[in-house]
């Protein structure tokens, strides 16, 4: 059995990645238009998304390696999916002609 670092790190990347969106939009200065206004939002929303794709790979290289917490490991999976489900349904209802 191996040391919990990487189902650890599935868990901690995208939260840390949702504080730090979150301190995003709260600081942003008053719009003045809508992209503006929209900005902060969209790169939280990025920056979430990467950040469950990394958590994701990172709880399936932790199952692989057979670290211990292994439920740890599949809330990482659970989790991470639930994040990226609506990235998945965009680009599953998106017109690409």
């Amino acid at each position: 059995m191996r040391a919990p670092i990487f189902n650890v790190l599935s868990l901690a990347v995208p939260v840390l990645a949702g504080a730090w969106g979150y301190y995003a939009v709260r600081t942003a200065k008053g719009a003045t238009n809508m992209g503006e206004a929209l900005g902060p939002l969209f790169a939280m929303a990025i920056a979430v998304t990467l950040a469950a794709i990394v958590g994701e790979l990172a709880a399936v290289i932790s199952l692989v390696r057979g670290e211990r917490l292994g439920w740890l490991s599949w809330l990482g999976v659970v989790m991470n999916g639930a994040l990226l489900l609506p990235t998945v349904y965009l680009l599953l209802t998106a017109d690409w002609s």
